[in-house]
């Protein structure tokens, strides 16, 4: 969730810096899916304190011959390819193309200058 988070303040952020140019970013949820990535997870690989959920989470991402992959991708390929999306920036998506709010600590500036410094220092080393 964190790592998630973290991706999407820095999107948010670049939206921002980019909102005079021809750049346009958006963010989307896709949803669940069964992938190669997630049928390699292992209990070990969840917090100590998660790992009694691992048999449901191994239930929610069984393999289904890639159907929730494709479900998954729908969003992504919405806004990258639809021009309902031209000229619109800085947006967040449910799985279903929807209009969904930004977690407060996106909205907040100074987080989002945290991560974007961070990621910047990642870069300039």
């Amino acid at each position: 969730s964190q790592s998630k988070l973290t991706m999407m303040a820095l999107m948010y952020e670049y939206a921002e810096r980019c909102k005079n140019t021809r750049v346009s970013m958006n963010i989307c949820y896709p949803g669940q899916a069964s992938t190669q990535m997630t049928q390699n997870v292992t209990a070990e690989m969840l917090p100590c304190l998660l790992r009694f959920l691992f048999p449901i989470f191994k239930l929610l991402v069984r393999p289904d011959g890639g159907k929730s992959a494709a479900k998954a991708s729908r969003s992504s390929v919405y806004l990258a390819s639809s021009s309902d999306m031209d000229g619109k920036s800085g947006l967040y998506f449910d799985k279903n193309v929807k209009h969904a709010k930004w977690a407060k600590a996106i909205l907040d500036s100074s987080v989002r200058a945290i991560v974007w410094d961070y990621t910047q220092n990642l870069v300039s080393e």
